[in-house]
């Protein structure tokens, strides 16, 4: 079989909503689109910066501008998408999580002339994002695409089940970041910075980093923490800080993105990930690519990422006093923290960018070719 020439990913959900998926098929999408004719194939949800995506990548969004959690929006995409794929060719499809995997199921009984591929990002076992009377239909449909098909998978993480997976095709790629925006300076600050980035969601633990930030004002009453995203927690959050009486020490920008965000993650001292689980997080790259130690939990795969005493500190989830004692310790030793930091980037810049994860990428599609 020849090597593929077009390729198209397919994703349910597209800017303005900003995650890693997003993330992720944007660079990959990027860096293709040097070598490859490139599409990406996704609902409507608004307004989005072209700049941002290689003027050869071609973006087509379908339908009208449903809220991102629609349940009626998304089960109308899988047929959207199917109905496109039908009537258009490409060599290789890359069906992203999750009701595109339902798209996979139906293209697959109706049509075998193209290759395709399922990118299963995270630990699968929560379907992040998805109405909760969705949830339980993904999760089956997760276990039946792992376990019990032989299609060819790509996966961001070393997933916890990846030995018991029955495909024989199954390659890690992983998540990367692009160092070329953090190339410049940001005015030396004093202030303690402790931030946080990601969604307001039960899974990133924030209801366990704000107590564990209150003890460490007892020692570095100096110190303050940023909480930058959004979500359907805020409103918890919120109430949280309020009866911490921590409204003047945590603030809330909201999601913010581009340079913005880099430079906020610059002059912060201390990058915080609390989840409960996670797969790869792209947040802990990114705050690698500034520079900051980080203190995170030991779930997913954090451990790659956050070498304890070298790279930063990693402790139990929802444990408040673990936390709160790595936080004090960075803070405690400034010098060592920036040690740590350097140690981050270098392995970022040596692992995680995305030329290099393109090129594992490029290898698994070529393998289904062979």
């Amino acid at each position: 079989m020849p090597k593929p020439k077009t390729i198209c990913f397919v994703i349910d959900a597209w800017f303005p909503k900003l995650g890693g998926g997003q993330d992720r098929v944007l660079n990959f999408a990027n860096q293709l689109s040097q070598n490859y004719q490139v599409a990406i194939l996704t609902r409507n949800l608004g307004s989005f910066d072209s700049s941002l995506l290689h003027p050869k990548v071609n973006l087509i969004q379908l339908g009208k501008q449903p809220s991102f959690a629609n349940p009626l929006a998304r089960v109308s995409f899988v047929f959207q998408a199917l109905k496109y794929l039908l009537q258009h060719n490409f060599d290789l499809i890359d069906f992203q999580p999750y009701s595109p995997w339902l798209t996979a199921w139906f293209y697959r009984k109706l049509k075998s002339d193209s290759a395709l591929v399922i990118t299963v990002l995270g630990t699968g076992n929560q379907v992040i994002g998805m109405p909760w009377l969705l949830q339980p239909v993904f999760k089956k449909i997760y276990h039946y695409l792992l376990y019990k098909t032989a299609w060819p998978l790509i996966i961001s993480d070393t997933h916890q089940a990846v030995k018991n997976i029955q495909s024989p095709s199954v390659r890690v790629v992983p998540n990367a970041v692009d160092l070329n925006p953090f190339n410049f300076k940001v005015k030396p600050t004093q202030a303690k910075t402790i931030v946080f980035l990601g969604r307001f969601h039960h899974q990133k633990g924030i209801d366990i980093l704000l107590p564990a930030f209150k003890q460490v004002l007892a020692k570095h009453p100096q110190a303050n923490l940023i909480l930058i995203g959004s979500g359907t927690e805020l409103a918890s959050i919120k109430a949280i800080i309020k009866n911490l009486n921590l409204s003047k020490k945590v603030s809330l920008p909201g999601q913010i993105t581009g340079k913005k965000l880099i430079k906020t993650l610059k002059q912060a001292k201390i990058f915080v990930l609390p989840s409960r689980f996670e797969g790869q997080a792209i947040s802990l790259l990114l705050a690698m690519a500034a520079k900051l130690p980080i203190v995170a939990t030991k779930i997913g795969d954090n451990h790659k990422l956050i070498k304890s005493g070298k790279t930063g500190y990693l402790v139990n989830p929802e444990n408040i006093q673990q936390l709160s004692l790595a936080l004090t310790k960075l803070l405690d030793q400034p010098l060592k923290a920036k040690k740590m930091a350097a140690a981050g980037y270098q392995l970022v810049k040596n692992q995680y960018t995305w030329p290099k994860t393109t090129k594992k990428l490029i290898q698994a599609y070529q393998s289904i070719f062979k």
